[in-house]
């Protein structure tokens, strides 16, 4: 996915738990690699699992990681047009879907 297709929000929890923004940034950037409005449209970031692997009929991947301490969501919505997004995030974007970073016990 492209990084401008999705407008990225973290909830304050994830961002408590992971300080470091580059580790964030890596995160982000390892969602868009994976994410597609027609495929995997949640991914786990796991440090309890060895390999990667899809679950949910190929809809969610687990992807192992060791940069978190517990397991982090990222979740991919489509708002199904930009001025949808910019009416929820109140400021015009291009972005059509909403990638969300959390920490599991946010969801």
């Amino acid at each position: 996915m492209n990084p401008s297709d999705a407008y990225v929000v973290m909830t304050s929890n994830f961002v408590d738990t992971i300080k470091d923004v580059d580790e964030r940034a890596v995160l982000v950037n390892q969602a868009l690699k994976h994410l597609s409005p027609t495929g995997v449209d949640f991914v786990v970031f796991d440090p309890g699992v060895s390999a990667n692997k899809r679950e949910d009929q190929g809809r969610t991947l687990r992807i192992a990681s060791e940069i978190v301490p517990d397991k982090v969501y990222a979740k991919l919505d489509d708002y199904g047009s930009a001025k949808n997004v910019s009416e929820q995030v109140g400021h015009s974007t291009s972005a059509r879907y909403v990638l969300t970073l959390m920490m599991a016990e946010d969801y």
